[in-house]
């Protein structure tokens, strides 16, 4: 099921508004290429996959991965960032 559920949130995503109140379907290809990535970079954190039962549960699963990944990206260029000479 969460399988599902990613390829169909990360469908909606992709889905572009064309003109009036049609849309786009995004190309299979891409939305099987996109919720794969994502499926991997969810296992990458311990995420159970079975376990997604719901949208809104993804979108608060996916909020917390990209707070681990900001938090391990200022951890590691942090002190690079703070030394930047070109900001002011």
């Amino acid at each position: 099921m969460a399988i599902s559920l990613i390829r169909n949130f990360i469908a909606k995503q992709m889905m572009k508004k064309g003109k009036g109140i049609t849309s786009v379907i995004p190309d299979s290809s891409k939305v099987t290429f996109s919720a794969n990535y994502l499926e991997k970079r969810l296992i990458e954190h311990g995420v159970d996959l079975k376990s997604i039962k719901s949208e809104e549960q993804l979108k608060q699963i996916l909020a917390y991965v990209k707070q681990a990944e900001d938090k391990a990206f200022t951890e590691r260029f942090g002190h690079t960032l703070k030394n930047n000479i070109f900001t002011k």
